[in-house]
């Protein structure tokens, strides 16, 4: 039997997400800090601590988060990992505007952009060795 394939509707990988075993500041998850400007700037507007994968959009909504714009708004997710064995993750992000992900302090990957532009960015980590990750994002 012989067949042309016509696109794949799955990956032939499994993912795993790896936010069940981050934390920051003693909290699990992500630590998300809002401003209502764009530069990350003046007085916070208000904070959260997400515990699931972060899928968030202002499509049909009022506001980003309670007492957060729209638009003209800036956001900052930061969490920890520290990995158990030394392998290759894959941090899976995108946002419209400007974004930027951090890890220990380095640029891993910046841009800004009218659209969200999804990413699969690679990173190896060390087993044992702590992760600071920053994702910062303004619309």
């Amino acid at each position: 039997m012989l067949y042309d394939k016509a696109c794949d509707l799955v990956e032939n990988k499994v993912t795993e997400s790896y936010i069940p075993n981050c934390s920051f500041e003693g909290k699990k998850g992500f630590k998300t800090t809002y401003w209502n400007n764009p530069d990350f700037t003046g007085n916070i507007v208000t904070t959260q601590q997400l515990v699931n994968p972060i899928k968030m959009t202002t499509a049909g909504q009022h506001e980003f988060a309670t007492g957060v714009k729209l638009e003209g708004f800036s956001v900052k997710y930061e969490t920890e990992f520290i990995p158990t064995v030394s392998e290759e993750i894959v941090f899976k992000c995108g946002a419209a505007g400007y974004f930027e992900l951090l890890v220990n302090g380095e640029v891993i990957r910046k841009y800004n952009n009218w659209r969200t532009l999804p990413s699969r960015i690679p990173f190896k980590v060390e087993s044992g060795k702590n992760i600071h990750s920053k994702y910062a994002m303004h619309n």
